[in-house]
């Protein structure tokens, strides 16, 4: 499976070493949040991707998915952070599944991972929320309490997604549980 492939750039895979692009692959399999647009390299940001988030003005979740560069989910995603609060759902362009969705409110945030129609996963917490304390989040338009346990920080999350975005990996299964 590509990496990434547009007409202009072909980063490979990131489970194929010897791609020619190889250090730019790698940096970005391995990529850690910063909290901003400027943290994802200038070819990755544009790549297409459906998504759908909270209106920024509204705060209400539009279910409408919108098929753009991942600049333009940043974008959204910097008015949210900048509210306190939202949530978004993403996918690879044309495909139903897998679907992210990560909801938050404040520096928390939560993972969601649809595979298909019955299977709906959660993302174990990153401990940034004690295991027995709670962290409230916005999921959809509805706040939800969740356990510390699966609890993430904002930027954790939020890198993960970015991930997801410009790669054919879901991330490592272990970190994900069934529910």
């Amino acid at each position: 499976m590509a990496f990434l492939s547009s007409p202009a750039t072909d980063l490979g895979s990131c489970d194929e070493p010897s791609t020619r692009y190889r250090s730019e692959a790698e940096a970005h399999c391995r990529l850690q949040a910063k909290g901003g647009a400027a943290d994802i390299a200038g070819s990755l940001r544009d790549v297409d991707v459906d998504w759908a988030a909270t209106d920024p003005v509204s705060g209400r979740f539009s279910a409408l998915y919108a098929t753009s560069a991942v600049r333009e989910l940043e974008d959204r995603l910097d008015e949210l952070r900048a509210r306190g609060e939202g949530y978004v759902e993403v996918a690879r362009v044309g495909q139903d599944y897998p679907t992210v969705m990560m909801g938050f409110r404040g520096a928390h945030a939560v993972l969601y991972r649809l595979d298909d129609a019955e299977t709906m996963l959660i993302h174990v917490g990153d401990g940034s929320v004690p295991k027995d304390g709670n962290a409230t989040v916005l999921v959809m338009e509805n706040e939800s309490e969740i356990d510390g346990q699966f609890a993430l920080s904002l930027e954790s999350a939020w890198g993960f997604v970015k991930a997801f975005t410009g790669s054919d990996s879901t991330g490592d299964d272990s970190e994900w549980l069934r529910l």
